[in-house]
Parts: structure tokens; C-alpha cells; sequence
């Protein structure tokens, strides 16, 4: 990142792109869920450049992985923990969970159609991170001299994406 200057307007394009993305999220269509992955690259790419994206992108080395596998059965087993206590205590409604539409639309599809349910999601999941970096690592580049500045941006990063997003 340090080797890239990164140009007010290429962040101000970037967001509009950002913003494009979500946007099309969101709009019913048949291709809404590749909407966040095409702007939010497109918005790192225009950046950072094609060099750097690339970089971004490379896959991690293997100890990562199994790092990373693990962290996701922590987190799997963290949100269990979380889910029990609430039911435990009564702070949450477990019966809440069939209502949500994603349920419902994989209880009445077959099976090819909940794989394909699960690639646009995960393919749609990318796309949110990618718009999340997208607003994050510019930040980051302006605030990397502040002692904090990776928290800050870390921070402040996904509650701009939010805010776009809603």
C-alpha cells in the first residue's frame, strides 16, 4: 500500500462506485448479488491499480489457512455460546430463526437450488468485503501516521459501509 499514492479523486470515483454497488444489491434483478463484487473491485482497482490489486488478492500461504479454518470453528463456536446464553436467559427468541426469508426459501428449494442460493451468497460476501476495503484502506492511508490509525480505520471503515449500505 505504501508504494501506491493514492489520489483524492480515485477515492471519490471509488465511493461512487461503492455506492453503485450497493445499490444494485439491492435492486430485484438476476444479477443483483454480483453487484458487490464487480464495484467493489472495481473500486480497489481504480486505487490502488492493477498491480496492487492483484497483490491484494494472491492467495494466502497455507499455515494461514489452517489458522484461518480454525478461527472460523471458534467463531462458529462463539456465536453457539452466544445463542445458548440468550436462550438460557431468555435475551433471545430462537423460534425467530425459521422466520427469517432465507430459511424458508431453503426449506422449500431442492437441493441444486440451496447450492446455488449458497454460491451467490458467498459470491455476495466477497463483494461486501471488497466494498468494505474499499472504504477502509483509503481511510487507513490517511491516518496510518496516527498511532492508532489501523483501529481507527478499522473502526470507522465498516460503520461508512454500513451507513452506505442502509
Amino acid at each position: 500500500m505504501n508504494q501506491t499514492p493514492i489520489k483524492i479523486t480515485h477515492v471519490i470515483i471509488a465511493f461512487i462506485l461503492i455506492i453503485i454497488g450497493v445499490v444494485g444489491a439491492v435492486t430485484p434483478s438476476s444479477f443483483n448479488w454480483l453487484s458487490t463484487t464487480v464495484f467493489g473491485s472495481a473500486s480497489l482497482l481504480i486505487i490502488f491499480g492493477y498491480r496492487q490489486f492483484k497483490s491484494m488478492m494472491r492467495p494466502m500461504n497455507r499455515p494461514y489457512f489452517w489458522k484461518l479454518a480454525m478461527l472460523f470453528v471458534l467463531s462458529f463456536l462463539i456465536k453457539g455460546g452466544l445463542v445458548a446464553v440468550g436462550e438460557i436467559f431468555h435475551l433471545v427468541d430462537v423460534n425467530a430463526f425459521p422466520t427469517n426469508p432465507a430459511v424458508g426459501a431453503a426449506n422449500n428449494g431442492g437441493i441444486l437450488s440451496n447450492v446455488i442460493e449458497v454460491i451467490k451468497t458467498s459470491v455476495s460476501i466477497v463483494g461486501e468485503e471488497l466494498l468494505v476495503a474499499g472504504i477502509t484502506l483509503p481511510l487507513y492511508f490517511y491516518v496510518k501516521k496516527n498511532k492508532f490509525g489501523w483501529v481507527l480505520s478499522n473502526l470507522i471503515g465498516p460503520q461508512l459501509s454500513n451507513q452506505v449500505q442502509h
